[in-house]
């Protein structure tokens, strides 16, 4: 985009409203570094909520991804024992789900300020020494 200067103000287009200008500034609200955390009961309530669905969901992916497997591997292996079937829809599933899991607990983490929190401490505790 190109910008115009006009008696010291910088506008996108000539003659409108500056971009630097106070019309433009005020509803911009002050920022802050203070986001919900864990801590808070309530940002806490819908992170784990969030965090339960998306579990709800990646556990009907697992099962679909281990009849999937499971049907590859009669579609064209042939004649499965029951021991082959229940292995490898466990072993196929519960990785899935395990990785969704791990996955959703790193999103987790990171989403509510918990890793900042971790490294402003390790930051902290490294200036001691």
């Amino acid at each position: 985009m190109r910008l115009f200067r006009e008696k010291g103000k910088v506008s996108a287009i000539p003659g409108k409203v500056p971009l630097d200008g106070p019309a433009c500034n005020r509803h911009m609200a002050p920022m802050t570094d203070d986001e919900p955390g864990l801590n808070d009961a309530d940002y806490s309530e819908f992170a784990w909520g969030r965090f339960r669905r998306n579990l709800k969901w990646m556990a009907a992916a697992s099962i679909v991804t281990a009849a999937t497997a499971v049907a590859w591997m009669h579609y064209y292996g042939g004649g499965l024992t029951i021991a082959i079937t229940l292995a490898t829809a466990l072993g196929v599933g519960l990785t899935v789900f395990m990785a969704a899991a791990l996955m959703g607990l790193v999103f987790l983490s990171s989403g509510s300020g918990h890793d900042d929190d971790v490294d402003a401490q390790g930051k902290d505790s490294a200036t001691r020494r």
